[in-house]
């Protein structure tokens, strides 16, 4: 069913206003209308482009405009990153079309992403007739919500590439931040892999090459820094947690990697840390890809 918008100006009529189909490039393919992005990969950035033709005839009788002053916006939100981006490209004022594009960068996005594409005023005049826009951003125009699940490789870690000196922090490769209350909440919506632009071995895990061994590396750190945080809270490690919650995540990592439960991980670092760190290398061995052949 179609949501009615009240909004207190006039608007352009749905009948003339044709919305483009959305096309997402992650640089070697291209998928258009995609419900799932099945191979997506936190390392590769995406584009997404859509685009929209108006009537321009019955854009002026129905909303008091002229193409002359119109845009087209595009937006991503990412509820699980908690992330919107947007791009906006000027309509054509001869053939009412317009294509947008926007580029998100590797490391922004997490699960989900809802796209949306508006028709918005880009410049309002001074005064006008009752009932027309006149404030510059006014919508006059939006399309119907897609939404796309994000999977593959990075479905489950959300990764961001950041500048660790221009925020404050050491000098890293990466390191992870967590804001969660409760190992009950979203795992994608509360953990964080920050990954260091400024430092050479944080840019090689961000780049599509990556060097033999340092996926392992990174994987056994990442165990770790997790493990550590919830050792360091008071948590009922005993129950099962919702699918995709922090505790359901980091309990799969023990299984896949340890080949044990979280509560026996955690219980084992609080009680003799060199033991687990033993653990840890004996089950992910992470350095025998990087010096073995």
């Amino acid at each position: 069913m179609t949501k009615v918008r009240v909004l207190p100006h006039r608007v352009i009529e749905e009948d003339a206003v044709t919305w483009g189909p959305w096309r997402i490039r992650d640089g070697s393919t291209t998928a258009v209308d995609p419900e799932l992005l099945p191979a997506w990969d936190y390392k590769v950035e995406l584009e997404f482009e859509s685009s929209v033709a108006l009537d321009l005839a019955r854009t002026l009788t129905s909303a008091g405009v002229d193409g002359s002053s119109l845009a087209l916006v595009i937006v991503a939100d990412c509820p699980a990153a908690n992330v919107r981006l947007a791009a906006s490209t000027a309509i054509d004022p001869l053939s009412g079309s317009a294509v947008a594009r926007l580029t998100v960068p590797a490391g922004v996005l997490a699960e989900s992403v809802r796209l949306t594409r508006n028709v918005v005023l880009a410049n309002g005049p001074a005064d006008g007739p009752a009932g027309v826009a006149r404030r510059a951003g006014s919508v006059l125009a939006t399309s119907e919500r897609s939404i796309v699940a994000l999977e593959g490789n990075g479905g489950r870690f959300p990764t961001e590439a950041v500048d660790f000196r221009a925020v404050g922090r050491p000098e890293s490769p990466w390191t992870i931040v967590t804001t969660f209350d409760s190992i009950d909440e979203s795992f994608v919506g509360s953990v964080r892999l920050l990954v260091n632009t400024e430092h050479p071995v944080g840019r090689l895990t961000l780049a599509a090459d990556q060097p033999a061994g340092l996926d392992a590396v990174m994987r056994a750190d990442i165990v770790r820094r997790l493990l550590l945080d919830l050792s360091a809270r008071e948590v009922d490690l005993s129950v099962e947690w919702p699918e995709e919650s922090v505790g359901d995540v980091i309990a799969g990592m023990c299984d896949l990697y340890l080949g044990m439960s979280m509560e026996t991980a955690i219980k084992t670092l609080r009680a003799d840390p060199a033991h687990f760190e033993d653990l840890l290398a004996s089950s992910l061995d992470p350095f025998r890809t990087v010096w073995v052949k």
